[in-house]
C-alpha cells in the first residue's frame, strides 16, 4: 500500500496552495475517477465536498443496477445467455472494494452469479508486495 507519510507530505504540499483536500481513504482507480468526474460536474463548496464519500460512487451506480439486470434477466431464455460474470478484481484494492458494492448483491437477487477473482486475498499476491 501507499507509504502514509507521501501520502502526509502531499497533503501538506498541496495545503500551502490553498486546495481544500479530501481524504477519501484507499479507493479503486475506477472509484477515484468517478469522484473526480462527480466533484467536477458542479462547483462545489466545501460543505458538498465534505457530504462526498465513498458511498457517493456506491449510490449512483445503485439507482442504474436494477434495470440493468432486469434486462439481463430477460435475456436468460436466450441461446448463449449464461448466469454468471466474472470480475477481475487485478489483487488490488479493488478486491475488497468490490464486495462492498451493491452490484454484487443486486446481482444475485437477479439469478446471476458473480466469480471474483484476483480479489488480493490470496498468499500468492505479489501485488505492492514489500512496497
Amino acid at each position: 500500500s501507499s507509504s502514509p507519510r507521501l501520502v502526509a507530505a502531499l497533503k501538506k504540499g498541496i495545503e500551502v496552495m490553498g486546495v481544500i483536500i479530501k481524504d477519501l481513504g484507499e479507493l479503486s482507480t475506477p472509484q477515484l475517477y468517478f469522484l473526480i468526474w462527480y466533484a467536477d460536474q458542479s462547483v462545489m463548496t466545501p460543505e458538498d465536498i465534505d457530504k462526498m464519500t465513498e458511498e457517493t460512487y456506491y449510490e449512483y451506480f445503485r439507482k442504474n443496477t436494477e434495470e440493468y439486470f432486469k434486462i439481463i434477466n430477460k435475456e436468460s431464455g436466450t441461446t448463449n445467455y449464461q448466469d454468471y460474470f466474472i470480475l477481475d478484481a487485478s489483487d488490488g484494492i479493488g478486491g475488497r472494494q468490490v464486495k462492498k458494492f451493491e452490484l454484487i448483491q443486486n446481482s444475485v437477487a437477479y439469478g446471476l452469479n458473480p466469480v471474483l477473482i484476483n480479489t488480493g486475498e490470496s498468499e500468492t499476491s505479489t501485488l505492492n508486495h514489500n512496497c
